[in-house]
């Protein structure tokens, strides 16, 4: 069973289908993956068949922050633009969850209770299996020193919050 979507404004096309179970490797919690059809002209040639679905998966996102008001609300922002979330409220919970769910990218705030996020992103950095999520500061420190830390610490990027979402989803898609 296949449905059509509107054409989006930029006159792409975009077919949904359902995936087999089996097909699609993926977190229990998470939804079923989305399977998508190209229409576009400068796709690989393994590509280019509209008749093939392309498998899209979803990134991965850690948020952890120690508010729980905070991390549930960006979560579920970060839910709506299409991501795969997981929270952890402090590092050492952090750390346990990051290594069955294996983030694309972890946004972890700095003052963290018990481990602080220079300590998590260190030992994030410390663990083969980590060392290529990419670690994003999200933090009221915005100090110079702070910045300095947390780039010597493993982040790649630091924001502050309040932080512009729409500048974070950029960061996280690698188009930023």
């Amino acid at each position: 069973m296949e449905e059509k979507a509107a054409e989006p404004a930029y006159g792409a096309q975009v077919r949904v289908g359902l995936v087999e179970a089996d097909s699609v490797d993926h977190c229990a919690e998470s939804p079923p993956a989305l399977v998508r059809q190209p229409n576009c002209s400068h796709a690989p040639e393994s590509e280019s068949d509209p008749s093939k679905p392309i498998l899209v998966t979803r990134k991965r996102l850690l948020v952890v922050e120690d508010n729980p008001d905070v991390a549930q609300m960006l979560s579920e922002v970060l839910q709506i633009y299409g991501y795969n979330t997981r929270v952890a409220y402090d590092g050492i919970t952090a750390l346990e969850l990051a290594k069955s769910f294996r983030p694309d990218v972890a946004l972890v705030d700095i003052g963290l209770p018990a481990m602080d996020g220079y300590q998590l992103a260190r030992r994030f950095r410390q663990m083969p299996e980590l060392r290529a999520t990419r670690l994003f500061a999200v933090t009221g420190y915005g100090q110079l020193s702070d910045r300095m830390r947390s780039a010597q610490a493993g982040f790649e990027r630091h924001l502050v919050k309040p932080v512009d979402l729409e500048e974070l989803r950029r960061l996280i898609d690698g188009t930023g």
